[in-house]
């Protein structure tokens, strides 16, 4: 376990490096800041809500843009729905992770070349198939909690066929707590979370889950 928590922790770093250079290359050609802009507009629509969910659930499997940005705008807009539009997203999200799942165990021969040129190398492809072989839910559980891009694991999941229902509640616990955070965050401070989430969420989030990690070896240790 104490493995799996080092070279998790340390996929982190990596895997949100190697997005951030992918998605700073597509932001160059323009792609990605047209979608961001156009993504804040669902905000004013009626079916934002909607919009929130189709949002959370194709980043989930294929989509570049997190659903962050939108959920953010809608809570920052009402900010007494905040747990709503966050219970919105993660179950849009851990649905979206189930049907990237799929994708992966059925259709991967089909998206494989996609996936190695705009996802994840086909070394940390063999590496990501070491930590689900050393533990199915935590490796989910970090993936979804985390900065790591999400869809990845999903995807690579499905492809190495790993237990379904340990896959299922790593994506619940990671990608419900990280919403909720979100949510709450904004819930608490109205306005003045936007500068905060800015600033220190992706922080507070990788300090929590090396403190669940911490405390799920030392139970496992003293039980």
């Amino acid at each position: 376990m104490s493995h799996l928590m080092g070279s998790s922790l340390g996929a982190v770093k990596s895997s949100v490096k190697d997005t951030s250079l992918l998605y700073t290359d597509i932001l160059v050609r323009g792609k990605v800041h047209q979608c961001y802009h156009w993504i804040l507009t669902w905000a004013d629509y009626r079916y934002s809500a909607l919009a929130l969910f189709v949002l959370a659930f194709s980043e989930a499997s294929f989509f570049p843009i997190p659903p962050d940005l939108l959920l953010i705008a809608l809570c920052l807009g009402k900010s007494k729905r905040s747990f709503y539009y966050s219970s919105i997203c993660a179950a849009a999200s851990v649905l979206g992770g189930i049907f990237g799942y799929a994708l992966g165990m059925f259709l991967w021969s089909s998206i494989e070349s996609f996936a190695f040129e705009y996802l994840i190398s086909q070394e940390k492809f063999h590496y990501v198939q070491l930590l689900f072989q050393n533990n199915t839910f935590w490796t989910t559980f970090i993936a979804g909690y985390t900065p790591i891009p999400y869809k990845v694991f999903t995807l690579t999941g499905g492809a190495f066929e790993v237990p379904f229902l340990p896959f299922v509640g790593g994506s619940l616990v990671g990608r419900t707590m990280r919403f909720m955070i979100v949510g709450g965050i904004i819930y608490r401070l109205g306005d003045r979370a936007k500068l905060f989430i800015d600033q220190y969420l992706n922080r507070v989030i990788l300090a929590t889950s090396i403190l669940l990690v911490l405390g799920f070896i030392m139970i496992k240790v003293w039980w």
